[in-house]
């Protein structure tokens, strides 16, 4: 019998199976890959080439979690790119690799150094001139720091006295090959429209406390972008943002209102955004969600989305 259980959905597994009998010898054969489902006769897996395997509980043989596939570090800095173009600060240098992006102060990842690759310089010369970057627009200096990727910087930073802002936020994606869901009756089609409603922006600033002038050149400043929208008798009850560029959907500022939620209504936005993003040339997905937010995560999971990377911020400490 398999050793996974429900809690082991979303996860990578490896499942032997039994293979027969050949040439007087049992024959086995693994396969790996995400685990979608779990019940008391079959498992349903994601293979690693991206189709989808039922297996029959009977033929397995053993079945255990392992650790997910380790991704590049250039898809990750690909990544990050993509989605610095996608939440685009309306102020913004390079120094070398890095990108330094101000916004008012508006989001943390609109007024971050994405620090990516070679600054181009000596390091301490460097955070010298992040500094004073900031400083000069009134706002506090703070890092974006993919991981793995940039864990030499973050260490090194560490060592100079800057502080890491917890909870870290991890970055899932998902293909969108396989994405086919049956249109859902008993809600209606999701409107997706090029510039945000004012209700559209109401739940945004309830989330966000406030929005600044500033925030809408950051919402609608991705050349592709999408605000999606669903109605439940005239009244709007769950919005999301898309945004397409490099074969990338990217999906933000989920939110759905409290009577709405545990009812697939995220879901059924997500498809919304997706029959967008598809003729667009979207081929993948991406979201950011912080870590300690389970349920989302939990969600965003059971839709197929799994872990590609983390990201932390680090700021200068007050000493």
């Amino acid at each position: 019998m398999p050793s996974l259980t429900a809690e082991h959905v979303g996860g990578r597994v490896v499942i032997r199976l039994n293979a027969g009998v050949r040439e007087g010898r049992e024959r086995f054969t693994d396969v790996l890959g995400e685990l979608l489902e779990i019940s008391d006769r079959s498992l349903l897996i994601r293979r690693d080439d991206g189709g989808e395997q039922k297996i029959d509980r009977a033929d397995v043989v053993a079945a255990k979690p392992v650790p997910p596939r380790p991704v590049r570090f250039s898809a990750v800095a690909a990544l990050e790119r993509v989605a610095s173009a996608h939440w685009p600060a309306p102020d913004s240098e390079w120094i070398g690799d890095w990108q330094l992006r101000a916004a008012a102060g508006w989001t943390f990842r609109a007024n971050t150094v994405l620090a990516v690759g070679d600054p181009g310089r000596p390091l301490e010369e460097a955070v010298r001139y992040v500094t004073d970057w900031y400083g000069s627009r009134g706002l506090p200096p703070v890092f974006s720091l993919p991981l793995p990727l940039s864990r030499r910087l973050d260490a090194d930073l560490d060592r100079l006295g800057w502080v890491e802002q917890l909870p870290r936020t991890n970055v899932m994606t998902r293909e969108l090959s396989d994405w086919t869901r049956p249109p859902r009756a008993d809600l209606e089609p999701v409107q997706i429209g090029s510039a945000p409603s004012v209700g559209w922006l109401d739940l945004v600033s309830s989330r966000k406390g406030g929005l600044p002038q500033i925030a809408l050149s950051i919402l609608a400043g991705a050349p592709k972008t999408a605000f999606a929208s669903l109605y439940e008798d005239g009244e709007l009850i769950a919005i999301g943002r898309g945004a397409v560029s490099a074969g990338w959907l990217g999906v933000s500022l989920v939110e759905v209102v409290p009577e709405a939620r545990r009812r697939g209504v995220a879901t059924h936005l997500f498809d919304g955004l997706v029959g967008w993003a598809r003729p667009l040339g979207a081929e993948r997905a991406y979201l950011q969600v912080v870590s300690t937010n389970e349920a989302a995560t939990a969600l965003y999971h059971r839709i197929g989305f799994t872990d590609h990377h983390e990201y932390t911020y680090r700021r200068l400490s007050a000493a």
